[in-house]
């Protein structure tokens, strides 16, 4: 019998190891890879928790959870596509003949779009599912919380078609840089430079493997998961607001004992994460902030007792002549340095 450890190992590990490449993108400030990572992290972290804790059975043990958690589940769907389509545009903008240098003011109104798509979106489908939703949630044993829907019209609009729409947007934008690239690509790093966009060569390609990857796999993984959704919800049916709520007293929770194993839809959130960390994990800035991180993690000061001696000889008490003769050294420079700047102040006022 296949096993859901795997999926549960590769969800955790991919949260902890996209903290720092989503840190970094959070201190430069790109509002695409900010979007796309967050949803990234959300997901990972929404799946591994539905995993670890209904491992065994579907029982209805955190109802706060699975509510949050099957609008969290709505919304990185269509929220990575909305990240992932708003780098695309913003690749294909520096590559356009008519780019031109960008101002504050223009990565200001960027910024504001990125997020109101990245974000709006996946927070209006996440609002608008109580309008189709037929029960709170569903519990299946070993995936967790689950959303349910009817598949009526509002299911359509308001969820279903989001997906394809971000996808085939993507794929034009990302059709165009490459087809501007290959044009240019003679003068690659003139066109790159010339939208004065802060992005190197390096990273401009960084960010087209990234849109273009997640596109060849989220792309196709949109429609296909837009037909199944359709082929899974039974009939259509009209919608009537009293029909779709009607279970909701009756049969709050649905519960599945059967046992179901994560499949191409689940595996995918793992995919992106694997993607996202590729793209931004080895770079040199997340190298940087690796070693800032490393050196935050500093001991305790009731742990430096067991540091060893040579690594700290002043509190090893064996520390060496020429121990003394640096540290006398060093208190010197201190007292001339302190001496120089009082001169400096009393001369100043």
């Amino acid at each position: 019998m296949p096993s859901q450890l795997p999926y549960i190992i590769c969800s955790g590990l991919l949260v902890l190891l996209n903290i720092a490449p989503l840190y970094w993108q959070f201190g430069q400030g790109n509002s695409g890879p900010i979007a796309m990572g967050v949803w990234v992290v959300i997901a990972n972290l929404n799946e591994f928790v539905n995993a670890v804790v209904w491992f065994d059975n579907a029982a209805d043990r955190a109802p706060v959870w699975c509510d949050i958690s099957v609008k969290l589940s709505l919304g990185e769907q269509v929220g990575r596509l909305a990240a992932v389509f708003c780098i695309a545009r913003f690749l294909a903008d520096i590559v356009s003949p008519r780019a031109t240098a960008m101002t504050r003011q223009d990565r200001r109104r960027r910024a504001i779009f990125d997020y109101s798509i990245s974000f709006g979106v996946p927070i209006l489908v996440m609002a608008c599912h109580v309008i189709y939703q037929p029960n709170r949630y569903g519990i299946v044993r070993g995936l967790g919380c689950t959303f349910t829907q009817v598949m009526c019209w509002p299911a359509l609009v308001l969820r279903i078609i989001w997906p394809p729409i971000f996808a085939v947007g993507g794929m034009l934008y990302s059709a165009y840089t490459v087809y501007r690239l290959v044009r240019h690509r003679r003068n690659f790093r003139r066109v790159v430079a010339g939208a004065h966009s802060a992005l190197t060569t390096a990273r401009f390609i960084r960010l087209a493997a990234l849109s273009i990857s997640y596109l060849c796999i989220g792309g196709p993984l949109a429609f296909y998961s837009a037909v199944s959704y359709i082929e899974t919800s039974r009939r259509y049916t009209d919608y009537s607001w009293q029909y779709v709520h009607s279970a909701w007293k009756l049969e709050p929770v649905t519960i599945n004992e059967k046992l179901y194993v994560a499949d191409l839809s689940n595996w995918s959130n793992v995919i992106v994460g694997v993607i996202f960390f590729a793209a931004f994990g080895f770079g040199t800035e997340a190298m940087a902030a690796y070693a800032r991180v490393s050196r935050s993690l500093r001991l305790p000061r009731a742990f430096q007792k067991f540091v060893p001696a040579k690594a700290n000889p002043a509190r090893s008490g064996r520390a060496t002549a020429g121990d003394h003769y640096r540290a006398n050294l060093a208190e010197k420079g201190m007292q001339r340095g302190i001496k120089v700047v009082v001169e400096e102040e009393h001369g100043i006022v």
